[in-house]
């Protein structure tokens, strides 16, 4: 029976700017005789709000992340050379959420350890598409690093 400490670390950030315009932003550079804008007028209950514009977004790992490298991926290889590292990678998420490329961004020094990276998160990692800002789905990268640690 062989114990494996293995720390894997997948974080995930997306980060969204959108930019608005602001009221005080319409009558910066206008003429004092044009219109100004005025609230909207009283809707009836029974009519339908306006749907809001989607938002864009990067893809979106479906499940838990963390979970996509366990200790059973770490290499005998490796294991056996006591090697560890940090690995940066780079995936490729085509408009369908799919992966269709590993990138070593970052090398841990070890390729037995790089490629594990790819090979298990090629295998495992699932997302739903990014989009675009009309919710059109569109291809995505995501990066990542994965620390391999032997046991203490």
């Amino acid at each position: 029976m062989r114990v494996l400490g293995i720390a894997v670390i997948l974080l995930l950030s997306i980060g969204i700017a959108t930019v608005r315009d602001s009221p005080a932003d319409w009558d910066a550079d206008s003429p004092r005789d044009r219109a100004k804008p005025v609230a909207p007028a009283y809707r009836p209950s029974s009519a339908q709000p306006e749907a809001e514009p989607p938002s864009p977004h990067g893809a979106i790992p479906i499940g838990g992340a963390a979970e996509w490298i366990t200790a059973d991926d770490y290499p005998a290889a490796a294991l056996a050379r006591n090697e560890q590292g940090k690995v940066g990678v780079e995936l490729a998420i085509g408009d369908t959420g799919s992966i269709v490329a590993c990138r070593i961004s970052e090398s841990s020094g070890h390729e037995s350890l790089d490629q594990a990276a790819c090979r298990a998160l090629r295998s495992r990692a699932r997302f739903a598409p990014a989009r675009d800002a009309n919710g059109t789905p569109i291809a995505a990268t995501w990066h990542r690093n994965v620390v391999w640690r032997l046991p203490s």
